[in-house]
């Protein structure tokens, strides 16, 4: 890609020296600002430095091993340090119990629902000649985001709105394309509001990669506190730099987000 990714570029190589590149998946910022780049052509707006793997395994051993290559002293159990530059691993896979969570053995719980879909959707992508990364696709980052959305609300932690509203505007900029796929998301009142289409299209892609269960499990999210949490959700929406849209709209595309999960069930 560009310069940007120097020290992406290296944690990867090393990182390959150990396990198999295949196996571990850009998530988190960087991530973000990959796609931001890729799709609007300009760096994001709050760009980021942090690398976040997710890191498909089958046994803790596998992890630990990746941690006794690289180690983090002082930092989480979820660290790894590449010469100085700090990696956080999101573990996933067979250690998963029940099904989309981790247990570490410190006791901490962490939500990965999703992440294999995910992970089974995504596509390489060259950081230079020599180097690629597996990237999640446009909708599984946002289910990644809708799952961190729900997780960190709770702590008042409202940054993953922001990355969600972002999400929005790149279908919206895709406009050739929001237009030739809307018909099969449905339905037809959001016809030429094409911030809430590009929201209920963002909906349907999410639900059409994450498959029945899935999806099922994040509507089910959504729907404990059902009025308070969509209405803090379309007030933080309303956070990103740089826009203007009024919280009427934003509510529209929480509702139209919903209603596209729920399109992608019914067919």
């Amino acid at each position: 890609m560009d310069s940007e990714n120097h020290d992406l570029v290296f944690v990867m190589q090393r990182l390959c020296e150990v396990v198999d590149s295949s196996r571990l998946l850009l998530v988190g910022a960087r991530c973000r600002d990959i796609h931001q780049q890729l799709i609007m052509g300009e760096p994001a707006a709050r760009a980021t430095r942090d690398i976040d793997l997710a890191f498909g395994v089958e046994s803790w051993a596998e992890f630990e091993r990746l941690k006794e290559a690289f180690p983090a002293p002082g930092h989480g159990w979820q660290s790894i340090s590449v010469e100085g530059l700090l990696v956080d691993i999101l573990p996933f896979g067979e250690i998963e119990y029940p099904p989309g969570e981790v247990l570490s053995e410190d006791g901490f719980r962490l939500n990965v629902s999703g992440m294999k879909e995910v992970f089974a959707a995504a596509q390489p992508i060259g950081l230079d000649n020599e180097t690629t990364v597996l990237l999640p696709t446009v909708p599984g980052l946002a289910a990644l985001k809708l799952h961190a959305w729900l997780d960190r609300k709770e702590r008042g932690i409202y940054k993953d709105a922001n990355d969600i509203a972002l999400i929005f505007t790149w279908y919206e900029e895709s406009r050739d394309r929001l237009w030739e796929k809307y018909p099969m998301a449905e339905p037809d009142e959001y016809l030429g509001d094409e911030s809430a289409m590009a929201a209920l299209l963002a909906g349907y892609e999410v639900g059409k990669l994450l498959g029945e269960k899935e999806t099922k499990a994040l509507l089910s999210r959504f729907a404990d506190g059902r009025e308070a949490g969509r209405r803090l959700f379309a007030d933080k929406l309303g956070a990103l730099s740089g826009t203007s849209i009024p919280f009427t709209e934003r509510q529209l595309q929480v509702e139209a987000l919903i209603r596209g999960m729920e399109r992608a069930l019914e067919e």
